[in-house]
């Protein structure tokens, strides 16, 4: 499951089936907060069934489709072993009702092995495309859907192409102003681990691009998460000449974002 950290999307204004993926609400939620399953099914139509949604996303072609098909099939996968849905109890602050739940292990209770083994290759399509976060999602899956295979097999040359792939890909994205992907890799460069070593330096070039995209989201009076006096120790593990490397990347991250998405820099 995903660490969740607030990151924004294109013009923090993802399309609407983008924010799903993105928070990885299941496409079976029709409920809202607080419903019981008899109100909601008399103003709601059924929910289609997993095959006919994936069926509808797999036909559009588009890279934002085949990225909601992975999260709808990752939820299903979650939700048969475990019974519930982090991913949207924590965006909405709630535990499932009883009749999401119902209808979720209706939606999920007859996903097919075929249905299952398409995951990768739905999250494969969306990479490729280009989806918001998808080279995100990539990275968490683990190699070929298996993050246990970094500690169990950390010398196969198959886990090290891999991994090799999972890094380019997220840092061309990330580089290139996708912020959930420059989140992701500050995470991994913060605390090190089986996929990148610690890197301070490369963690503080993260922070300090999320810094500058934060002030141009919040404005002014915002309490931005990324602020230096949050990421002193980081900050003053760095020599003067490391610090103003790292501000350099920050600034091109910010930059590109502020290009793609219209929006002009915080003054």
């Amino acid at each position: 499951m995903l660490v969740y950290t607030y990151a924004p999307g294109p013009g923090d204004g993802a399309p609407a089936a983008l924010q799903v993926s993105k928070v990885r609400r299941s496409l079976s939620s029709y409920f809202n907060p607080g419903a019981d399953a008899a109100s909601a099914s008399a103003v709601a139509p059924a929910a289609p069934s997993l095959g006919a949604q994936l069926e509808r996303l797999a036909a559009s072609g588009n890279p934002d489709d085949a990225d909601a098909a992975y999260h709808l099939l990752d939820d299903c996968i979650y939700f048969n072993a475990e019974g519930h849905l982090p991913s949207v109890e924590f965006a909405r602050g709630s535990e499932l009702t009883a009749g999401e739940t119902a209808a979720e292990a209706k939606l999920c209770g007859g996903m097919t092995q075929s249905q299952k083994n398409s995951r990768l290759d739905f999250l494969a399509a969306a990479v490729k495309g280009g989806a918001y976060g998808a080279t995100s999602s990539f990275l968490e899956a683990g190699p070929f859907g298996d993050p246990n295979a970094l500690r169990d097999r950390p010398n196969d040359p198959l886990v090290l192409e891999w991994k090799r792939q999972a890094i380019a890909q997220l840092t061309e994205r990330a580089d290139d102003g996708e912020i959930i992907g420059a989140t992701t890799l500050m995470k991994e460069y913060l605390r090190g681990g089986d996929i990148v070593p610690k890197d301070p330096l490369l963690a503080y070039g993260y922070v300090s691009a999320l810094r500058l995209v934060h002030d141009d989201i919040l404005g002014p009076g915002g309490v931005n998460p990324y602020a230096d006096q949050y990421w002193q120790s980081l900050r003053d593990a760095l020599t003067p000449e490391q610090q103003a490397a790292a501000l350099a990347k920050g600034n091109g991250i910010a930059a590109k974002f502020r290009q793609h998405t219209g929006r002009a820099a915080h003054s």
